[in-house]
């Protein structure tokens, strides 16, 4: 039992350098993210945001939770600048971190750590079984199986596919083409 909780400690402590690790290397911006976190519309805001089930939660209006996001099912909220933690977490954008069995979002910045991960634009990092970023991504993947389009970081896991790889799949380690080309 020992052992066991020290190797998840010592797993989870290595997915955490590498989060932080790959958010530090992703430092330049992303126009779409910046755009989805600059918006100045008013939207109803909560600093905690509780969802047990896809329109159950409480508060029931907010879009927009600068804090923490915790539930069963994380579902409907426009932004969460903060921590977005459940079983399923589907909001359109984060500034922080996911954690859960399923993320989803639109827009990341920061990281995900769960078996499932999506996203479109991603700047920062992914941890988990199943790792996926459809369209930029900036940062790096850590898991069995990651997928990504338009990369400008690292894939480290069993099987790696990334259109603009230096091989669009290669196992281990794969890396943009554009790191080996000036």
């Amino acid at each position: 039992m020992t052992r066991k909780i020290f190797t998840a400690s010592i797993a989870t402590f290595i997915g955490i350098i590498f989060l932080t690790s790959t958010s530090i290397f992703a430092s330049s911006t992303i126009t779409e993210v910046n755009a989805q976190f600059k918006d100045t519309t008013a939207q109803p805001n909560t600093p905690f945001r509780f969802c047990l089930w896809p329109n159950t939660a409480w508060p029931k209006t907010p879009q927009e939770v600068t804090g923490i996001s915790l539930g069963v099912i994380n579902f409907g909220d426009k932004k969460i600048v903060g921590a977005d933690i459940g079983i399923a977490n589907m909001p359109q954008s984060v500034r922080g971190g996911q954690v859960s069995f399923y993320n989803k979002s639109l827009y990341l910045e920061g990281g995900q750590a769960g078996i499932v991960n999506f996203n479109n634009t991603m700047l920062g990092g992914q941890v988990g079984i199943y790792n996926k970023s459809d369209d930029v991504t900036r940062g790096g993947q850590l898991g069995i199986v990651n997928t990504s389009k338009n990369s400008q970081g690292i894939q480290i896991g069993i099987i790696n596919f990334m259109d603009n790889g230096f091989v669009k799949v290669f196992p281990f380690v794969n890396m943009p083409k554009s790191w080996f080309h000036e």
